[in-house]
């Protein structure tokens, strides 16, 4: 393991509360839920309520499966790129992404 995958693992385990050897199984134990915290009705009502102009692009930091940015895609129609550490996390959000319809307009990293 080199040593930015470590540090990286590290900071997965301390966002999580869990030692460093329970890093592989995380998406694994949080595979079925979806939001992981978040509240995608909440943000996309918050974007609504902005009035943003078309083609307006959003970036979701910390996107987990991709929750927010597939409601934000397919409530609002707009970009999104979410990024996450657990290459688990998003390979699963753009599946999800896919499968709701909105795979074109969602590009995770």
């Amino acid at each position: 393991m080199t040593l930015g995958v470590q540090v990286q693992a590290r900071q997965i385990a301390a966002y999580f509360h869990v030692d460093d050897e329970i890093v592989a199984f995380i998406p694994e134990l949080l595979a079925d839920f979806d939001a992981l915290g978040s509240f995608p009705e909440t943000i996309v009502a918050l974007l609504r309520d902005a009035a943003l102009p078309e083609g307006t692009r959003v970036i979701d930091l910390g996107c987990g499966f991709g929750a927010v940015s597939r409601a934000i895609a397919g409530q609002l129609g707009f970009e999104v790129t979410g990024v996450d550490m657990l290459d688990a996390f998003v390979t699963e959000a753009r599946r999800r992404a896919e499968v709701e319809g909105v795979g074109h307009l969602c590009r995770f990293h």
